[in-house]
């Protein structure tokens, strides 16, 4: 079974995260965690699981494996407090495109998310 990935976010960086993941096939995407679209509605393919405060209730329940954050530099320190709030107690995904080249001395962590 692929591991289901939870994005946060909805906007178009979140949009495109959820577009690559697809397509490779290297996971599955469950939905966006966001809190400014409607739950349960379609973005993509792809529906609104729940808003912020539902992430940790929505993963405990295996409606996902993992998170990725999915909101741009214009809201950089929204996404640190995302990123504080969940580290430690939602594991965070790595998403890498199948067309990128790794340098040997590249240092790639939880949560780094790789384009084409």
């Amino acid at each position: 079974m692929s591991k289901k990935v939870a994005i946060i976010g909805s906007g178009q960086l979140a949009k495109h995260i959820a577009h690559y993941i697809s397509e490779s096939g290297q996971m599955q995407v469950a939905g966006f965690i966001c809190d400014f679209a409607e739950i349960g509605k379609p973005i993509d393919k792809h529906i609104v699981l729940g808003k912020i405060e539902d992430a940790e209730k929505l993963y405990k329940s295996g409606s996902f494996d993992s998170i990725l954050i999915g909101v741009g530099y214009s809201r950089i320190l929204y996404k640190k407090t995302v990123f504080d709030r969940f580290n430690g107690v939602i594991p965070f995904a790595t998403f890498i495109h199948k067309s990128c080249f790794i340098d040997s001395t590249a240092v790639i962590d939880e949560g780094c998310i790789l384009f084409p």
